[in-house]
């Protein structure tokens, strides 16, 4: 007979039952710890790699002709969703779709056509008058 099978079939004894229990939940923490760090290295190296691929962007100054130059007194404002960052803050946008608050980021840069707006002119990339008001 196999010594598994002998094993299985003698009952545990109370002392058994408790050094067991004892083994069990002793070797679960570590066990728990390492699964926690290992979710929290994956999340990190993806926030981290978010971050490098922000840093490494680079304007492109011929991609946007239109594009207006500083201006004190005057408030930038995306149309579409009313965000106004103030001038001279550091503006931190929270959303619960990231893909929303890159959308706003790209307008507001001028990396996108959009009804995005400078003080009292549209920062458009079209070839008409960029007058109209807010």
């Amino acid at each position: 007979m196999d010594r598994g099978q002998v094993d299985a079939e003698r009952p545990l004894n109370a002392g058994q039952l408790v050094a067991f229990y004892g083994y069990a939940s002793f070797l679960l923490l570590p066990l728990r710890t390492v699964t926690a760090f290992s979710s929290r290295l994956a999340s990190a190296n993806v926030a981290a790699d978010r971050i490098a691929t922000f840093v490494r962007i680079r304007p492109n100054p011929h991609r946007n002709p239109h594009r207006l130059a500083f201006v004190a007194g005057r408030r930038l404002l995306d149309v579409v969703t009313g965000v106004s960052p103030e001038q001279g803050r550091f503006t931190v946008l929270a959303c619960d779709d990231p893909a929303v608050g890159t959308d706003i980021a790209d307008r507001l840069g001028g990396y996108t056509d959009s009804g995005a707006r400078y003080g009292l002119i549209a920062s458009t990339r079209s070839t008409a008058s960029n007058s109209s008001t807010v």
